[in-house]
């Protein structure tokens, strides 16, 4: 079996892994180096090569996209919209809420 195909694999497998374990965002910038070093395998670049290309674009995709994505995951009260918005503001009880309805006025 070619190693580009072995990169592409595993790439795929850390893909799967970062859609099953949602929030941590560690496996996807692997993936994104698995698929540097299945380039590097397809030009024809030796063993060495590959490992040396995975963990240097492991640690440079670690080190830029992690954090982005942990600003993103703490999104300050300021720029949330939607029902997100709501969490913790005041309401005023329009009709008695209960399991099976109620409303309330938040904001005017």
């Amino acid at each position: 079996m070619p190693a580009w195909l072995l990169w592409v694999l595993a790439a795929v497998a850390l893909t799967l892994g970062e859609i099953a374990t949602p929030g941590l965002f560690y496996l996807g910038p692997v993936a994104l180096a698995a698929c540097a070093s299945a380039i590097v395998a397809a030009a024809g670049g030796g063993w060495a090569a590959e490992l040396v290309v995975f963990a240097a674009a492991s640690a440079a995709s670690l080190g830029l996209l992690r954090p982005i994505a942990r600003r993103h995951i703490r999104m300050p009260l300021a720029i949330r919209t939607g029902s997100a918005k709501l969490v913790g503001e005041k309401a005023t009880v329009v009709e008695r809420v209960d399991a099976a309805g109620g409303r309330v006025k938040i904001g005017g």
